[in-house]
C-alpha cells in the first residue's frame, strides 16, 4: 500500500515518511515513524509502531493522516528539527 503525503504546509516541500529507533519505553527501545518535509524540516507528531506487520502499517497510516489533516492550525505539524 503506497501512503501519500501531502505537501509542506509550510514551504510546500516534499515530505517523506522516516522511522527511527529512538523511543525508550520499559527500558526496551521502540520504533517510531513520521512525516519530515524534505525542505524545511517541518514534521508531523511521531508514532510508535508495533511489533507485528499490521501494527506497523496502523502507526504509518496515522503517521500519514496527522501530516495529511489540514484545519488551518496545523496543530499537529512542527517547524524545525
Amino acid at each position: 500500500m503506497e501512503l501519500k503525503m501531502k505537501n509542506c504546509p509550510f514551504c510546500g516541500g516534499r515530505a517523506t515518511l522516516r522511522t527511527h529507533n529512538r523511543t525508550i519505553i520499559n527500558h526496551e527501545t521502540k520504533r517510531n515513524c513520521y512525516v519530515r518535509c524534505m525542505e524545511c524540516d517541518a514534521h508531523g507528531k511521531r508514532f510508535i509502531e508495533g511489533d507485528s506487520q499490521t501494527e506497523r502499517m496502523i502507526a504509518r497510516m496515522s503517521a500519514v493522516d496527522a501530516w495529511n489533516t489540514r484545519d488551518g492550525k496545523n496543530e499537529n505539524i512542527y517547524i524545525g528539527g
